[in-house]
């Protein structure tokens, strides 16, 4: 039996869009990455929220409240520069405020993670290539309830950040642009994107990948795939630009 193109259509546009209302239902689709990790199912902190599962893109405001942890805390331990808003501030920005450590030296995200988790007093396997500011470590030994080889690791993977001179200009929401507010910034969708006239195989080969959800922001997409969001911005804002 042969189908008619247009009544093709209509079945494609029923499986797929039926498979996206069902998913809802079912809480399997999601348009954007939450920002609420899973809890854990086992071990002694059963029920707590796994700090693994903190992402670049998670705000100090977001962990603070996930983990109870007072949010001049976290400002104080990773040493946020002077007029930074801590609880905008995102785990992902990290790479760049310590951006030039040297090889092999990192505080970022999993600097993150390992801190939470220890503060917290959340079973955690100790990386071996994620450091922490000094402070950090200072404030992890007053409070938190530490072994020997805890304490061993932390002097091991502490760094004197006090010397670093952050000239780095944190990207706030309400950014400016000449170019009638099409902006790319952290709310920005691949949606808006597509709307501002950037063809679809355009942000394909910027991203490096064809299939990415029109709903997600490109910031998030960015935190989720290890890309370099002002490298990406960049590009993007130039080809809306070029419209």
């Amino acid at each position: 039996m042969k189908l008619q193109s247009k009544t093709l259509g209509v079945i494609i546009l029923v499986v797929l869009f039926g498979g996206i209302f069902g998913s809802s239902a079912l809480d399997l689709w999601k348009t954007q990455s939450s920002k609420v990790p899973n809890r854990l199912q086992e071990g002694e902190a059963v029920g707590e929220y796994d700090p693994e599962e903190i992402r670049g893109s998670y705000q100090f405001g977001n962990i603070s409240g996930l983990f109870d942890i007072p949010l001049n805390v976290m400002n104080r331990a990773f040493g946020l520069p002077a007029g930074v808003d801590a609880a905008s501030f995102r785990c992902g920005d990290l790479e760049m405020l310590y951006g030039d450590l040297g090889d092999d030296v990192e505080i970022g995200t999993g600097s993150v993670k390992f801190f939470v988790a220890l503060y917290s007093g959340i079973p955690y396997e100790l990386p071996e290539d994620d450091y922490l500011p000094e402070q950090a470590v200072e404030i992890l030994k007053n409070h938190a309830s530490l072994t020997e080889e805890q304490i061993v690791f932390l002097d091991a993977h502490a760094l004197d950040v006090s010397d670093i001179q952050h000239d780095i200009e944190f990207e706030v929401e309400e950014e400016t642009h000449d170019e009638g507010g099409k902006v790319v910034q952290g709310q920005t969708t691949f949606a808006n994107l597509l709307d501002w006239g950037v063809p679809e195989e355009t942000i394909a080969s910027i991203i490096g990948d064809e299939v990415f959800n029109p709903l997600s922001k490109v910031r998030d997409y960015c935190d989720e795939n290890g890309l370099e969001f002002s490298t990406i911005k960049s590009a993007l804002q130039a080809e809306v630009d070029s419209r």
